[in-house]
């Protein structure tokens, strides 16, 4: 009985030094998972995002709808580097142009499951004004030493309110007119040339009309900024609309709302006037992505009843 229990153990172990022979054997022939490897599932491609409203011009402001959980990036050759661009849960984004966008603007599309989609614009250029403003009084121009603090100081707020992100807002809808009745004195684009001296482009579009204009809010949104004596803009009001859309007004002789308060389209803000660096009563309406300002005349057509002119500035 001893015997046959110890040549037992013998085959066993026999057996089993063949098994790790053979499954070794196999490793160096199959790297560990190649023996089960599957077919991947083929991926999917993204649907590309479609335009819903907007001009494909420097200076425009395209509103774009794409698929739920999209992330967005946009590339042309004046970019510093891919700039990402904030979707919401919906899909839908804006894309704005800069003044002097280029010819060319990309995008790059992904989403997760999804192989990546590539969009190409052709973007048109515009021809721009060349608006000379005499009379000025000198220390409007050139900062005088004792306001660049209070200039600096100025500048840091009115950068703060244009980055200020919200989800919520107008900047889905069909944007309105601040003010009715006016004279389009200025245009978005403009080379300025101040006492003779050139100065950065204009920035929006200057409508002239009474002191005293009611202005409207062009979309819903919440107020970042609202101060009665900035140095060259006077009466400043910035609306944040939603996803960096912001208005700005200034030349305010009044203000008719604070910051942090939700307003909704077509609430009167304030009253049109002269304060700051301005020659007579207008709004200077400027629409921006951020920082980036896009054409007003683009988002919204042409001005009601009104004729462009090559006038001064009021």
């Amino acid at each position: 009985m001893k015997r046959s229990v110890s040549m037992s153990h013998k085959s066993l172990w026999a057996c089993l030094n063949l098994a790790i022979l053979g499954f070794s054997a196999a490793l160096w022939v199959f790297p560990i998972g190649e023996s089960i490897a599957q077919e991947p599932e083929a991926i999917a491609t993204c649907a590309r995002p479609e335009k819903v409203r907007g001009e494909l011009v420097q200076g425009g402001l395209l509103l774009m709808q794409g698929e739920p959980g999209i992330k967005v990036v946009v590339t042309a050759s004046h970019r510093a580097k891919e700039t990402p661009i904030p979707v919401a849960q919906d899909g839908s984004f804006l894309l704005p142009f800069h003044r002097d966008e280029a010819r060319e603007v990309s995008l790059s599309v992904k989403k997760a499951g999804c192989s990546p989609v590539g969009l190409s614009f052709t973007i048109e250029p515009q021809a721009y004004q060349i608006q000379r403003i005499d009379g000025l009084p000198p220390k409007k121009v050139d900062l005088p030493p004792e306001i660049r603090a209070k200039r600096a100081a100025e500048l840091r707020r009115i950068g703060a309110a244009r980055r200020a992100f919200s989800t919520d807002g107008g900047w889905r809808e069909l944007l309105s007119w601040p003010i009715e009745n006016a004279r389009v004195s200025s245009v978005y684009g403009s080379q300025r040339i101040l006492n003779g001296k050139p100065r950065s482009p204009h920035s929006g579009v200057d409508l002239a009309a009474p002191t005293g204009t009611k202005i409207k809010s062009p979309a819903d949104g919440v107020v970042r900024l609202a101060a009665t004596d900035f140095y060259l803009e006077g009466g400043i009001v910035i609306i944040d609309h939603g996803y960096y859309l912001n208005s700005t007004m200034i030349h305010l002789s009044e203000i008719l709302v604070e910051e942090g308060q939700q307003i909704k389209q077509g609430d009167v803000i304030g009253a049109v006037g002269a304060t700051g660096r301005a020659t007579g009563p207008h709004l200077h309406w400027s629409l921006a992505i951020g920082r980036l300002r896009v054409d007003p005349m683009l988002v919204l057509g042409p001005y009601p009843l009104a004729k462009e002119t090559n006038a001064l500035s009021p």
